[in-house]
């Protein structure tokens, strides 16, 4: 297992020469670009062909992976003309995951909305078909659609059922280490349901006494996981101390 860092929240203000030394620095392996917020990383979009290439070079010379991008698709809305936004900005964004050399692009469910009288069945449905879409769209660019556990879709049948009815398209999920999913104070039965599935994984506060990543750790390594575990925390006035404490409990509980 691999340890990576994302930029969403506390490198959001790091550039990338200063994400690369102070990955470097620490011992983060790779790097977790979030995308769509305008962060002073600046990978996004409007790129030209000639800097997503710069950036691309600029990673695998400093010897530190991009190990995925991270969207804010979703594709739950009622609305006909915002989930074909999202679909059609993700395929975008796939376009520059594969561009900047990023095996895979992070998208979400994210809502049902049983409150506004539609059926859950129904939101699953069509999120799954977009999720196909833009899966079989990322497997012709040779990259990852990667459906993250989070909102209501964080449980473990509607986020197994989405990628199940998404058919043979590329697309894996991101296990969120999200204190719902414990069981009789352990995590390992919903791991269970949804393991051969998960190719990236998203941890939080490591010291999180509502979420035991001891064991959450423990089980994939046991599994023979090979992927990255992605830290994404808060913002602090001391990132470098914070960081250099999270990658010493990393190597504690991955021991």
């Amino acid at each position: 297992m691999k340890l990576g860092l994302l930029t969403y929240d506390i490198a959001k203000d790091w550039d990338i020469p200063t994400l690369l030394d102070r990955a470097r620095e620490i011992g983060f392996e790779g790097i977790e670009f979030r995308v769509d917020l305008n962060h002073r990383h600046g990978v996004e979009l409007h790129r030209t062909k000639e800097e997503r290439k710069r950036i691309r070079e600029m990673c695998r010379d400093a010897g530190i992976a991009i190990c995925g991008l991270g969207s804010g698709c979703m594709y739950d809305s009622p609305n006909p003309k915002v989930l074909k936004e999202n679909i059609e900005r993700t395929k975008k964004l796939l376009e520059l995951t594969a561009d900047v050399g990023a095996p895979g692009l992070k998208v979400f469910g994210n809502t049902l909305h049983e409150g506004e009288g539609i059926p859950k069945e129904q939101t699953i449905r069509q999120v799954a078909k977009a999720v196909r879409e833009c899966g079989l769209y990322a497997k012709d660019l040779g990259v990852d659609l990667r459906f993250e556990m989070h909102g209501d879709f964080n449980h473990w049948e509607y986020a197994v059922k989405v990628v199940e009815e998404a058919g043979d398209g590329d697309v894996s999920l991101i296990y969120n280490s999200d204190p719902r999913d414990m069981v009789n104070g352990s995590v390992a039965e919903t791991i269970g349901h949804v393991i051969k599935y998960v190719k990236h994984i998203h941890m939080h506060e490591l010291v999180d006494p509502n979420y035991p990543y001891k064991e959450m750790l423990r089980i994939f390594k046991a599994a023979g996981y090979k992927g990255y575990c992605v830290a994404e925390i808060q913002e602090s006035p001391d990132p470098i101390r914070v960081l250099r404490y999270y990658k010493a409990l990393w190597e504690a509980y991955t021991q």
